[in-house]
């Protein structure tokens, strides 16, 4: 992830490197990240581009859980005539 600065040291844009196709996901992964991000630099230079790495397993995640969950859910409960 890409996180610029303004000249006060404000957020001014974030950018993914890669993204998911879920909005959801990639949100919530960008989320997680800015968390990180203040965490680790509380006080953001100026005019500063950052780079924060971030780990997201899509595959793992509640929603891909679910998913398969339903799936499964509906090819036992089926019947056929």
């Amino acid at each position: 992830m890409t996180i610029k600065t303004d000249a006060r040291g404000n957020i001014s844009s974030t950018q993914l490197s890669s993204v998911t196709g879920d909005r959801k996901e990639d949100g919530m992964a960008l989320h997680l990240a800015l968390l990180a991000f203040y965490h680790k630099i509380p006080n953001p230079r100026a005019n500063q581009t950052y780079r924060q790495p971030v780990k997201f397993d899509y595959t793992k995640s509640n929603a891909a859980k679910a998913a398969a969950a339903a799936a499964k859910t509906t090819k036992t409960t089926q019947t056929t005539r």
